[in-house]
């Protein structure tokens, strides 16, 4: 009897695989990553679409990969440049691991990503997600890459009710896709997998009707795939409040570069300091202590220029923007003057690439009699 049941659940995994395999082929998204098999160019996609958006990366893929096109050109490239090419995409860390492993690629692999799953492992950055992603579809290893789209699907189909928080839940679901990827073209099953857990099996209102595999759905036929899978509910994050200084002297502003560790590390910004922005009025003693700090001593005019809020994966940030004219025999400090031009070459973080651009946009001048 047990044996019975061994086979009948071996055919249903065949039946589940093979009928992602057909559909995969028959309606996968023309995405540029899936028209080549360089693995170093698979690599950086999958880096970028972790998450983030599959429509927000495909414009920073192609630029990105156009003027980075090989391991050795990454490797190579200025940490500011690469910096620059990320502007906005976020997650900054996944940019300085791509980077650090392209640099050990180098040095010890002749600008080759290896074909060895321990050895690709071992680079910076690389972890289980990306590296069966890699493997599978750049080179046909039987990998498994479970994201969250696939602990969904996952979930749906079997019918598991375990909090996919817990050791043992993440286990099951890698076990799994670990089972059936060896049923089909590795690469193919896995990108089947994604597809349709990015297209069909949505978090809200599923698209049952025309899933390949509802047929095999454990959570649909049991009347409770729209409750899987099941998560632990968010904590809420903590909020952190700033007030950011848009020090302007003529055609130009004041930036400064954040720390080399880090949040955000070496981007550069608009002066800023932690304070509580809704107890901010532009003629508060403290802002004129800021500002002091920085060289200015005698503000010609200070603007409220409202509030900008910016979520990350673990913080909020809210900064209120405090625009300062100074004269021109004013000698600012620790930061540096720049143009709209001089600015364009450096990376800075989404905050403050909105802020600039309002100020760009929506510029005052002081005119004197």
């Amino acid at each position: 009897m047990e044996g019975k049941q061994i086979d009948e659940d071996a055919m249903r995994d065949q039946r589940i695989a093979d009928a992602l395999s057909v559909w995969f082929r028959s309606v996968a998204r023309d995405l540029p990553w899936r028209k080549t098999k360089d693995p170093y160019l698979i690599w950086v996609s999958e880096v970028m679409l972790q998450q983030t958006r599959v429509e927000t990366v495909i414009p920073y893929y192609n630029r990105f990969i156009e003027r980075f096109p090989t391991v050795e050109a990454l490797a190579q490239a200025p940490d500011e440049e690469a910096l620059k090419y990320w502007e906005g995409l976020g997650y900054y860390r996944r940019l300085r691991h791509l980077v650090s492993a392209t640099r050990e690629l180098q040095e010890h692999y002749g600008n080759h990503v290896p074909r060895d799953a321990k050895t690709f492992a071992s680079l910076p950055g690389v972890g289980e997600y990306t590296l069966g992603a890699v493997m599978s579809i750049a080179y046909g290893q039987a990998l498994p890459a479970v994201d969250g789209n696939v602990m969904r699907v996952l979930s749906r189909v079997d019918g598991f009710q375990e909090d996919l928080a817990t050791a043992q839940a993440r286990n099951y679901m890698k076990e799994r896709a670990q089972t059936l990827v060896h049923l089909a073209d590795p690469g193919e099953f896995n990108q089947a997998l994604m597809e349709l857990g990015a297209t069909l099996c949505l978090p809200k209102n599923p698209q049952c009707d025309a899933c390949p595999i509802a047929v095999e759905c454990a959570g649909l036929r049991e009347g409770i795939h729209l409750k899987l899978p099941i998560k632990r509910p968010k904590g809420a994050i903590p909020t952190r409040e700033f007030v950011a200084l848009a020090i302007r002297q003529g055609g130009r502003l004041a930036i400064e570069k954040r720390p080399a560790i880090g949040l955000l590390a070496n981007l550069w910004q608009l002066p800023l300091v932690e304070h509580a922005y809704e107890q901010v009025a532009v003629q508060d003693a403290w802002i004129q202590d800021a500002l002091s700090a920085r060289g200015v001593k005698k503000p010609l005019e200070l603007r409220d220029r409202g509030v900008y809020e910016h979520v990350f994966s673990h913080q909020k940030w809210r900064a209120r923007l405090i625009e300062v004219h100074i004269s021109s025999d004013e000698c600012v400090t620790s930061c540096r003057m720049m143009s709209s031009e001089d600015r364009a070459p450096l990376p800075f973080a989404r905050l403050f690439v909105r802020m600039l651009h309002d100020l760009e946009e929506n510029s005052f001048e002081l005119t004197f009699d």
